[in-house]
């Protein structure tokens, strides 16, 4: 049943705009051309994401009584559902049903890899979604022509170009809440019980599926909602949305079956998970510049500043004179009290509110804290540019320009993944005398894609101060515990040292309002191994000499051109050095 009426909905949401339609199929086509970028191999390169193993702790615990997981239930259950066929393979080929047996041949290439590429199709399957559901509900308040163009300015947004291909669940979730408010406009148009029902079941699949889901809706629940005229039949269905969310959320989120388990993870979100991580104080002035780095940082986070300023001008468009402008097929109930031009700033109030309830809440600042407000400002770029292609042929010239410029970032982006320095590395281990061995730092996102199987010409060792249980494994490497210094008691002949991993023990001026997260604190409380990490930055290591600094493989032509690697959250277009060791 729930096969088909995805199937069902699919299929109408498709048919109610070819070209719509052909715009996310291009974008769908060229999503998956990148979703390989870092396979094959045992781990994955996107920080913070579920594939290609993460998702197997993210069931477990979260149905395991007592334990808790960083991310709810939902997608982590839908992604191992359909990784299940690869599970069930590769458990029974192991050489024991024993815990260890079964973890060291799930952690192997082959099944990770596999279970990476059925991950990140279904990520591009939802980000599809996202893109023709985002069509449509600018079509229903715009027209079909605003939709088309906010269909394309959302599929050239450099950060929902990134998370809508990776496994993070930053664009699953936003695939709900993108669902939630088109089921939203149907309720201002026609107040049924069953647009209420689905309302809250969306709500509650996108908190369930990320937590921070829950701040697209802190203001649209209240005006959108609560202004309704009130009413005893308004009173009731507002209620049992309210409860039928609950009772879903409870169930999807594993909350119902695992309640102190669930406890557990509200307290690690409310806790360290968030109050760890924080830059900016709580205080006016770090209020004031976590906006500020949010507003110089927008070009980087979604598009070229000229579409990002067209995107700014539509939303004022719309608040002045979008009132006359061309209508979509919306329309609203005439006694829900709730006019047409207030519905139309319902996508711009839902990234709002997850600016203003979650971004700044945390104090943060990286693209995918930024990523809910620039997808629903592509609907009032699209507005925008779809009246200046409509009025004038330089209009349309300047249109398809700026969505020309506006491609330049995507398309560095995937440049960026497919010449990943972590490659070079990788092949350059390969070329190592046998019985070299190899020592590593930090987290397995940040490293290259290490041979560890009985035929390779080195040893892998891992140093780091936490547990070797608390860690993410390297099977068949050695796990030690130190803070990396002095790697010739070791007998490390190579040492691999990712950028993103050192860079929590620098020390960085607290300026405007910005200070160190409690991470990088604690880290760099490790004077040793801050003092060790120095000296590698620096090529100073005793007893060994830096070899490379591996950065991106880069076309020379690109970069006199001005086109630049793209950087995201420690995943792209980050440094990584080799050092070897000077001992005869």
């Amino acid at each position: 049943m729930i096969r088909t009426t995805i199937r069902r909905g699919w299929r109408a949401l498709v048919a109610e705009d070819p070209v719509a339609a052909r715009i996310a199929l291009a974008y769908a086509v060229v999503q998956l051309l990148v979703i390989g970028w870092d396979m094959p191999g045992a781990w994955g390169w996107e920080n913070d994401g579920i594939a290609p193993r993460d998702f197997l702790a993210g069931v477990a615990n979260n149905l395991s009584g007592g334990n808790g997981h960083r991310y709810p239930l939902l997608h982590n259950f839908i992604v191992a559902l359909a990784c299940l066929p690869v599970l069930v393979a590769t458990v029974m080929s192991a050489n024991g049903l024993d815990f260890e047996s079964i973890r060291t041949a799930l952690l192997t290439p082959a099944p990770m890899t596999a279970c990476a590429l059925i991950i990140r199709t279904i990520a591009v399957f939802f980000s599809t979604v996202t893109v023709l559901t985002l069509a449509r509900i600018t079509r229903r308040l715009f027209g079909a022509t605003a939709g088309r163009w906010a269909a394309v300015v959302v599929a050239v947004n450099v950060s929902c170009s990134y998370y809508g291909r990776t496994s993070n669940l930053d664009g699953p979730y936003l695939m709900w809440t993108v669902v939630a408010v088109d089921r939203l406009l149907t309720i201002g148009e026609h107040q049924r019980p069953r647009d209420y029902g689905y309302f809250a079941l969306f709500v509650a699949a996108a908190v369930a599926t990320k937590d921070q889901a829950y701040a697209t809706f802190v203001l649209l629940g209240p005006i959108y909602l609560l202004l309704l005229p009130w009413s005893k039949t308004t009173t009731l269905r507002t209620g049992w949305a309210i409860g039928i969310g609950a009772a879903a959320y409870a169930v999807l989120s594993a909350a119902a079956f695992n309640p102190t388990g669930f406890l557990y993870r509200i307290r690690l979100l409310t806790g360290p998970n968030a109050q760890d991580w924080r830059v900016y104080p709580r205080t006016f002035e770090g209020l004031t510049s976590n906006l500020a780095d949010l507003f110089f940082a927008q070009e980087a986070f979604w598009w070229p500043w000229p579409v990002v300023i067209v995107a700014w001008a539509g939303v004022v468009y719309v608040i002045g004179a979008g009132r006359g402008a061309e209508p979509g097929n919306f329309r609203p109930d005439a006694d829900n009290g709730v006019p047409l031009w207030w519905w139309r700033l319902a996508p711009f109030v839902a990234g709002l509110s997850s600016l203003a309830a979650f971004t700044l809440v945390v104090g943060r600042t990286e693209h995918r804290f930024a990523l809910p407000l620039g997808m629903w400002l592509s609907v009032y770029a699209g507005v925008l540019l779809s009246r200046a292609a409509g009025a004038h042929r330089a209009g349309r010239v300047a249109a398809i320009g700026l969505v020309a410029w506006a491609m330049v970032p995507p398309a560095a982006l995937i440049a960026t993944q497919l010449t990943d320095s972590r490659w070079a590395v990788t092949r350059w281990l390969a070329s190592r005398p046998q019985g070299t061995t190899v020592e590593v730092y930090g987290k397995v996102v940040y490293l290259p894609q290490l041979d560890v199987g009985p035929t390779s010409p080195y040893r892998v060792q891992r140093v780091d101060r936490s547990s070797p249980r608390r860690r993410d494994p390297i099977v068949g490497a050695d796990e030690l515990r130190g803070s990396g210094a002095n790697p010739g008691a070791r007998a490390a002949d190579v040492l691999i040292v990712p950028e993103p991993w050192t860079r929590r023990f620098q020390q960085r001026p607290n300026i405007h309002g910005v200070e160190q997260s409690k991470i990088s604190a604690r880290a760099q409380a490790d004077e040793e191994a801050t003092r060790y990490f120095r000296q590698v930055r620096a090529d100073d290591v005793p007893g060994y000499r830096t070899v490379t600094v591996g950065a991106n493989g880069w076309p020379d032509a690109l970069e006199r051109w001005g086109i630049r690697p793209v950087a995201i959250h420690g995943s792209t277009a980050e440094r990584i050095w080799v050092l070897t060791s000077t001992a005869p």
